[in-house]
């Protein structure tokens, strides 16, 4: 099958998977890799064709958006920033060969963070989240399927 087909049906999936539960890179990051692409730059243009689809949903979810515990939006998105920022500049300065060595294993790490995140969460002390967003749907389960489906892409 042409990989250009390919590339087009998971980037529609994972544009859905984002604007429903986050995870998209699982399904998207691979099917670049498997596509040709070198690690690096199928990361890169992952996290770029995902980044509208995330803005979009945020706006839409806007209303929904506020404190978790005692952690303000605002320092959540300085969290995030200066996270992806170091990110980022991680990425630009490892090589291709170390990138797709530790690839794998940033996956299973973002897999089981995915998984057992709001538990693990819950252990250290949770209490803070809001009895809403416990009881929200797991919206995990998507993001941990499509993990699981796309890790034998990622060796």
């Amino acid at each position: 099958m042409n990989s250009l087909w390919i590339v087009t049906g998971t980037g529609f999936l994972a544009g859905a998977m984002n604007a429903l539960a986050g995870g998209g890179s699982f399904v998207s990051l691979p099917a670049l890799i498997a596509a040709g692409l070198p690690p690096v730059q199928a990361n890169a243009s992952s996290t770029v064709a995902l980044f509208p689809g995330g803005v979009v949903s945020a706006w839409a979810y806007r209303d929904g958006l506020g404190p978790v515990g005692s952690v303000s939006i605002r320092k959540m998105l300085v969290m995030t920033l200066t996270g992806g920022f170091i990110g980022a500049a991680l990425l630009l300065s490892t090589s291709s060969a170390t990138f797709s060595f530790v690839l794998p294993w940033l996956l299973l790490c973002a897999r089981l963070a995915l998984a057992f995140g709001r538990r693990t969460g819950e252990a250290c002390g949770g209490a803070g989240i809001s009895a809403r967003a416990r009881s929200s749907p797991s919206n995990s389960r998507l993001a941990s399927t499509a993990a699981i489906l796309a890790a034998p892409w990622a060796s």
